[in-house]
């Protein structure tokens, strides 16, 4: 009887080898052809139930190219402070930095989300990101270009050195 249950053992032992061998199999091969991941953004949720934001720019902070953020219907009014370097660094507030290859889309329903600075900044900024970034339907507004220097233009969109799709958009003052 012992030697049926240290058989039986054996044999678990040697089953549990084989997949763990292949799980580690599996995930070396996942790495070189990863999929893109969608992370959602909901105003109305509380994350991590049912979206992983409920604002835009967390989640594009998240994102790796290739990813998509999709923005459910709602109001995004939130706003942040950073320094882009042109020639040396200059301030921008902002209530979306857009990111290299990330796909900033509004999610099924209406109204489109609405991207709102409120008249105090720049909507979005888009500095030094390629042809794989998109911006698609939203509705932007009250962007600000009323400061000075490079703080006097883009107060909808502001594009630095930059090369993405923007399509399906309504800008609105």
């Amino acid at each position: 009887m012992h030697r049926s249950i240290a058989n039986a053992v054996t044999a678990a032992a040697g089953r549990a080898a084989v997949t763990a061998t292949a799980v580690i199999v599996v995930v070396g091969l996942s790495g070189a052809g990863a999929r893109a991941d969608t992370l959602i953004v909901d105003a109305a949720c509380t994350p991590p139930v049912g979206c992983d934001c409920n604002e835009i720019q967390p989640c594009i902070d998240m994102a790796s190219a290739g990813d998509t953020v999709l923005v459910a219907t709602g109001a995004y009014t939130t706003q942040e402070t950073r320094e882009i370097d042109i020639g040396g660094p200059v301030t921008f507030t902002a209530n979306v930095f857009m990111r290299d290859q990330v796909h900033l889309m509004a999610g099924p329903g209406d109204p489109l989300p609405l991207i709102d600075a409120g008249g105090t900044g720049v909507c979005i900024v888009a500095d030094q990101v390629g042809a794989g970034t998109i911006l698609d339907g939203f509705q932007i507004q009250n962007g600000n270009a009323n400061g000075s220097g490079f703080n006097s233009v883009g107060g909808g969109m502001l594009c630095l050195a930059s090369d993405l799709t923007i399509r399906s958009n309504t800008f609105t003052s």
